[in-house]
């Protein structure tokens, strides 16, 4: 079964990020987010594309200890 992938960006929330970097580790071979320096410390940012993994996003809001990531709708 092959990837599906969506044009619905995923978002995080800085705020809530703690930057514990377990979204970008989550399809480290073609991530969708990275990690970036900010005045309150490393938080994720999302990398932009046309299309994102469905799949690995779905995980990324899984994994996510403070619930800092979602899908646009």
């Amino acid at each position: 079964m092959s990837d599906e992938f969506s044009e619905k960006k995923p978002i995080v929330d800085k705020e809530k990020c703690i930057g514990c970097c377990l979204c970008p580790t989550v399809n480290f071979e073609d991530p969708d987010f990275k990690m970036v320096q900010t005045e309150q410390g490393e938080k994720a940012e999302v990398i932009k594309k046309k299309k994102y993994n469905t799949k690995m996003i779905e995980e990324s809001i899984e994994y996510c200890p403070v619930d800092a990531i979602s899908q646009e709708e």
